[in-house]
């Protein structure tokens, strides 16, 4: 389990109505092969102010959760507080299509509402949000299309060390190749 403060978010994520996007940038570590049966455990609070009083219900608004491009689950913004919302992750959103090899976490607030009412909406989630990656353990690709991968790691969320093999008294045309 990886919680979100772990992928580099420092403190809560706070987005704000009408729209609003956060991004989590992150790699797995390279000898992880990531399996089915992923989750995010979401620790989120929302809360609406308006300067006519009190708001007792909330209407409409919603956050969308995404992870590499595909949209993982739309969490309802239908009642005021804190919750947690357990997240199940499909498989195919485990696939980056980026060629630096990150996955991309988004989510993104939609209270459009707002801009027909007086509403400020605003939505916290916990930098305790919980990531879980089910994964087996494999060597990592050293396809040379990869470079500079996985030699460095943008982004990783529990580096790796690499070892890079050097004959004793190299030249320096062996040096280069190394």
């Amino acid at each position: 389990s990886v919680p979100l403060s772990a992928l580099g978010v420092e403190g809560n994520i706070v987005l704000r109505g009408p729209w609003d996007i956060y991004e989590v940038r992150f790699t797995p570590p390279p000898s992880w092969a990531l399996q089915p049966g992923a989750s995010l455990m979401l620790n989120l609070g929302a809360n609406i102010t308006s300067p006519e009083g009190p708001i007792t219900g909330l209407r409409g608004a919603m956050v969308q959760v995404s992870l590499n491009g595909d949209l993982i689950s739309t969490v309802m913004l239908d009642q005021l507080g804190d919750r947690a919302v357990q997240i199940a992750i499909p498989a195919q959103a485990l696939v980056t299509n980026r060629t630096d090899g990150r996955h991309v976490l988004r989510f993104f607030l939609d209270a459009s509402v707002d801009c027909d009412l007086t509403n400020i909406t605003t939505v916290v989630i916990g930098s305790d949000s919980v990531l879980d990656l089910p994964h087996e353990f494999a060597a990592p690709t050293t396809d040379l299309v990869n470079l500079p991968r996985p030699i460095y790691q943008r982004d990783s969320f529990l580096p790796e060390s690499v070892s890079l093999v050097v004959p004793d008294d190299p030249t320096p045309d062996e040096l280069q190749a190394a």
